[in-house]
C-alpha cells in the first residue's frame, strides 16, 4: 500500500527491495525519464546501495523488518553517514526493523524499543504533532478530529526511553493498559532526521468504510506530506557552523519551549553558547544551554527550555562565541489555548456515551423529523409523578393519635365529664 501510494506521486522516484527469503530478495527500481515527467519506467534490474557513492543518491530511506539481514555491520554503519554527511532522511516505518541490540543503527532512532507490543490502539496528536505539516488532512477539519475517526492500529511497540532530543508526534491515546507510549516520533541526527513510527496497521488507513469516504485519500497524504517535510529541511545552512531553532512558530501560554543548538566542527570545551530571550514586555532573561547525552561525531548537541508567563512575540538570541554565525535569531508566538477554543468539532463518541448514561440516544439527521416524538416521549418518562399517601397509615402517627385520644378519656373521666 505504501509503495502504491509513493509511485502515485509523479514527483517522486521510489527504488524498493523486498526480502523474500535469507538469500533472495526482489527488487524494483522507478526512473523518471529527463524528458517526460508524466512517465515513470520501472525496471528489476535493481539492487541495493551498499556504497556512499549509492546510498547519497536518494534523499530518503524508508525501512521495514529485517533491515539487518539485507545489510551486515559495515553497510549498516553507512546510514550513519547517510544522516552525518549526506543530511538524509531515514523512517523506520514499522518500529524496531532490526533483531537484537543492532549499535550501529539503534543510536539512530529517537526512542529506545522494549519487546512487547499493545493491541487494538488508537492514538493522540502532541501540540507538536497539530502544528505539523504532516497531518494537515484536510482545511476544514482539524488533525485530531480526522485522526480520531481513522481506524485504530494493529498494534504498537512498547518503548523503553523517549531520547532527550525525541520530538513526539503522536501518542497512543490515554486509559491503555500500558499508559501513553510514543507512537510517532523524530529527531534530528547530523543533517538529516530520523523519524520512527512504533505501531503496525497504517494500511487500514487505506481501507476505510463506506461512511468515511471523505477519508480516502488521507494515508497517501499521511506518506507524501511524511517525505516533502523531512527532505525539504536541513539544520545548517551553507558556510554555518551552528544552527538555532526551536521545535514550532507558535505556543500555548505555559507550554514548556524547547531550543535546539546544533554544532559542527567545533570543539566542546571551547564552546559556550548563551541564549537571550526577549518578552514583549519585560526584561530580557537569558538561558545556558545544557549538552545533550547523546551526540554524533563531528558535532554537538544542546537543548534549553523556557516557559513563558506571558503572551505575545518573543524574540530568542543564540549568542556564540566560536563558529558562525556568532549570533542567530529565533521569533515565536505564544497565545492563549484551550482545547474548548481549539477543538470546536463535535466528539460524537463521547456525545453517543453521555446520551445513553442518561437513557437518551442518537438521532441522525435523516431521522431529525423524530425529534419531537423523542422529546415527549421522553418528557413523560422522566416527568416526575406524585403518589398519594395517608399521613396516619404510618406507625408513629397512629400511635400518636392513639395516645391523644386515651389521654382524652382519660382526663374527661376524671374530670366528670363522663
Amino acid at each position: 500500500f505504501l509503495l502504491r501510494s509513493l509511485h502515485a506521486d509523479p514527483n517522486l522516484e521510489v527504488s524498493s527491495v523486498f526480502q523474500l527469503s535469507r538469500d533472495k530478495a526482489f527488487a524494483i527500481q522507478e526512473k523518471t525519464p529527463d524528458d517526460n515527467l508524466d512517465r515513470k519506467t520501472v525496471s528489476a534490474d535493481f539492487t541495493l546501495p551498499r556504497t556512499k557513492d549509492r546510498l547519497y543518491q536518494y534523499d530518503c530511506l524508508v525501512l521495514g523488518r529485517g533491515v539487518d539481514a539485507m545489510l551486515d555491520s559495515e553497510e549498516l554503519k553507512l546510514l550513519r553517514d547517510y544522516l552525518m554527511e549526506r543530511g538524509g532522511s531515514i523512517v523506520f516505518a514499522r518500529g524496531k526493523s532490526y533483531s537484537g541490540e543492532r549499535p550501529e543503527i539503534a543510536g539512530l532512532e529517537p526512542v529506545v524499543w522494549d519487546t512487547q507490543a499493545i493491541k487494538d490502539v488508537r492514538f493522540e496528536l502532541t501540540a507538536e504533532g497539530r502544528m505539523n505539516p504532516i497531518f494537515s488532512f484536510d482545511g476544514t477539519r482539524s488533525p485530531d478530529t480526522v485522526i480520531r475517526e481513522l481506524p485504530a492500529m494493529v498494534s504498537v511497540t512498547k518503548i523503553l526511553k523517549e531520547k532527550s532530543l525525541s520530538v513526539i508526534l503522536a501518542r497512543s491515546r490515554s486509559g491503555t493498559n500500558a499508559g501513553e507510549i510514543a507512537v510517532i516520533s523524530y529527531q534530528r541526527y547530523g543533517k538529516g532526521k530520523v523519524l520512527s513510527i512504533g505501531s503496525t496497521g497504517l494500511w487500514r488507513w487505506a481501507f476505510m468504510p463506506e461512511t468515511r469516504k471523505e477519508y480516502d485519500n488521507v494515508y497517501q497524504l499521511f506518506w507524501r506530506q511524511m517525505l516533502r517535510w523531512l527532505i525539504d529541511e536541513s539544520d545548517f545552512l551553507p558556510g554555518q557552523d551552528v544552527s538555532f531553532r526551536t521545535e514550532r512558530y507558535s505556543y500555548g501560554l505555559g507550554e514548556s519551549i524547547r531550543f535546539v543548538i546544533r554544532a559542527k566542527n567545533i570543539s566542546a570545551a571551547q564552546y559556550r553558547p548563551r541564549i537571550v530571550i526577549k518578552p514583549p514586555d519585560g526584561k530580557p532573561i537569558t538561558v545556558t544551554p545544557t549538552r545533550e547525552e547523546q551526540e554524533v561525531e563531528r558535532e554537538l548537541g544542546y537543548v534549553a527550555f523556557y516557559t513563558p508567563e506571558t503572551e505575545g512575540e518573543f524574540e530568542a538570541v543564540l549568542a556564540s562565541n566560536v563558529g558562525q554565525p556568532l549570533e542567530d535569531t529565533a521569533r515565536f508566538t505564544v497565545y492563549s489555548d484551550s482545547v474548548e477554543t481549539r477543538l470546536v468539532a463535535a466528539d460524537r463518541e463521547l456525545l453517543a456515551q453521555i446520551a445513553r448514561g442518561t437513557g437518551g440516544g442518537e438521532i441522525p439527521l435523516t431521522d431529525l423529523k423524530e425529534l419531537p416524538r423523542r422529546v415527549r416521549q421522553f418528557e413523560e418518562l422522566s416527568r416526575e409523578k406524585l403518589k398519594a399517601q395517608d399521613i396516619w397509615d404510618r406507625l408513629p402517627v397512629f400511635s400518636l393519635l392513639v395516645g391523644l385520644l386515651a389521654l382524652e378519656w382519660f382526663l374527661r373521666r376524671r374530670w366528670g365529664l363522663i
